[in-house]
């Protein structure tokens, strides 16, 4: 039986990258992690072996669920280097270790998983990037809503009790994607009852986690409205379900290809979900090919400069939005970027000023979904970056940071990149295959942004996973 091998990461590494070299060649990209993330909670669904291919098993978040997971009586045999196999009928919820559940924001799908089995689940801190505030309160509204006892606050989240014998109806204010995969679990445990969720998120993976449970028997509909139907079926089977390609590592791709003024070959995902980006990318000069198993791209002159505004897919996708602006950072004009999502994702911007950009961040006089002041990020291009010593302040940043240093002149050494491996499998070794000139160190390092660190996954040896018994 393959054995994972443990995560590479750990508080010394860094990233060094010489800027300059023209990006070419063919490259595809993994699973997605948006998509892997909920699948994994989706196949414990079933009392029968759910295996899942395409699995980026290299990524430290997706480690994280696997060893959450497992510590709570799910079965998993790993089965390759991007397959494996769950049985989640020993699923027992309780309370979670904050060493794990801190790490990660997808913990939030275990509640959902709990609320399925019907077991209780306490939650001591909720992880992920920190890009400003990041709320429960669609979560709580969906289990209060399903008949679920709720405790929310800051620092804890817990539901118990058991879900309502009647129909459910409930409505988001806002499209959220980890409180729309949390009602679909839900919903598919209550047999014989209808659940109706008005305002659902559209994302691609949110479509790919649905295939997924349509396969295993679940009955899920949709109509043009943002409105889902879900029936609980008497049983879900165990099957068989390749992951959804990696969209926003595609597009990471592609503007690192624009920014040195490359030629790529990009596989493994359709062009059409990232449809939106590449409208506004075209329009400021790139060159986007659509092929049969993914999408050319090409960019021999400058960009222009072209504004951007976040928006629940099918608009510009925040977690692009860090790509958009180092690519407007190096754009002939000046363009404005708004984050409408979340307050704090322009976080990075201080790393790339480091590098040469030109980026003021100021009020945008508008308030974000998640209740705070927006920003605005006003870009004025520059024709040349240059290195510099700087950190991935999170996972996108920390990819906008990398596509920066690929354009950038002379040598730049990252930081801080246990946020690059909670995203990006093998971000260097992809990159490299291109003719990136870059590498990863292990070594001590101080870099002199003041960016916090963040501790790195395996210091304790959390991902350090083995098989269970299958």
């Amino acid at each position: 039986m393959w054995t994972p091998r443990p995560v590479a990461s750990n508080a010394t590494d860094f990233i060094s990258i010489e800027g300059g070299a023209r990006l070419t060649g063919q490259v595809r990209v993994p699973g997605a992690k948006n998509a892997t993330l909920p699948a994994l909670v989706a196949a414990c669904l079933s009392r029968e072996p759910t295996t899942l291919t395409n699995v980026p098993l290299d990524l430290a978040d997706v480690r994280l669920m696997i060893t959450t997971l497992g510590a709570h009586g799910v079965r998993i045999a790993f089965d390759g280097p991007s397959t494996l196999t769950l049985d989640g009928s020993g699923w027992h919820g309780g309370a979670f270790s904050p060493e794990l559940s801190t790490r990660f924001r997808h913990v939030l799908l275990l509640m959902g998983l709990s609320a399925f089995y019907r077991v209780p689940a306490d939650l001591t801190g909720v992880g992920g990037c920190s890009l400003g505030s990041r709320k429960h309160d669609l979560h709580a509204q969906l289990f209060s809503d399903f008949g679920y006892f709720v405790f929310d606050n800051e620092r804890s989240f817990s539901i118990c009790g058991g879900p309502k014998a009647e129909t459910v109806t409930t409505s988001f204010h806002y499209p959220s994607f980890g409180a729309t995969l949390n009602f679909l679990f839900a919903a598919v445990g209550r047999v014989g009852q209808q659940s109706i969720l008005h305002n659902a998120a559209l994302n691609p993976e949110v479509i790919d986690t649905i295939t997924l449970l349509q396969s295993m028997g679940a009955e899920i509909a949709w109509d043009a409205n943002r409105t889902l139907s879900v029936t609980g079926p008497r049983k879900l089977q165990g099957v068989s379900h390749q992951i959804l390609g990696d969209r926003v590592f595609a597009a990471t791709l592609a503007a690192a290809v624009a920014c040195t003024r490359g030629e790529a070959l990009v596989t493994g995902v359709g062009a059409e979900y990232l449809a939106n980006e590449f409208e506004v990318w075209q329009a400021a000069g790139l060159r986007v090919q659509p092929t049969a198993t993914g999408f050319g791209v090409a960019c021999p002159d400058r960009l222009t400069a072209r504004d951007v505004s976040t928006r629940p897919y099918p608009g510009f996708h925040t977690d692009i939005q860090p790509l958009h602006t180092v690519m407007m950072s190096l754009a002939q004009g000046t363009s404005r970027v708004t984050e409408t999502i979340l307050d704090d994702r322009f976080r990075y911007c201080p790393e790339l000023v480091r590098m040469g950009a030109r980026i003021d961040v100021v009020d945008g006089g508008f308030t974000c979904v998640n209740g705070q002041e927006g920003k605005i990020a006003v870009v004025e291009g520059v024709e040349r970056l240059h290195a510099s010593d700087v950190q991935a302040t999170d996972i996108r940043g920390g990819a906008a940071v990398v596509v920066a240093a690929l354009a950038a002149e002379g040598r730049t050494s990252i930081g801080n990149v246990y946020q690059l491996d909670r995203g990006y499998a093998d971000l260097a070794t992809v990159l490299s295959s291109l003719g990136a000139r870059i590498q990863r160190v292990n070594a001590t390092y101080s870099p002199a942004s003041s960016a916090e660190q963040n501790t790195p996954l395996n210091k304790r040896g959390a991902a350090c996973l083995t098989p269970l018994p299958g």
